[in-house]
């Protein structure tokens, strides 16, 4: 999966089916991984709070909203 930074914003640039390839293989594997969901709100949002935007440049799987 490839990682870009669009706005301060890191999100994984993946598909459907390789978002749930790399859900699996965690699962399968019992190994932890932390998801989120970036949208046009939370984004503006990690601009002022630091706070979220640590945690969401901390999680193992980031998509874009509608994506």
């Amino acid at each position: 999966m490839k990682r870009i930074d669009f706005l301060g914003a890191p999100m994984d640039i993946a598909s459907m089916s390789e978002t749930v390839a790399f859900i699996k293989e965690h699962i399968e594997n019992k190994v932890f991984l932390q998801h989120v969901v970036v949208n046009v709100a939370k984004i503006i949002n990690m601009q002022h709070d630091e706070q979220l935007a640590q945690s969401v440049k901390e999680c193992d799987l980031i998509n874009i909203d509608g994506m």
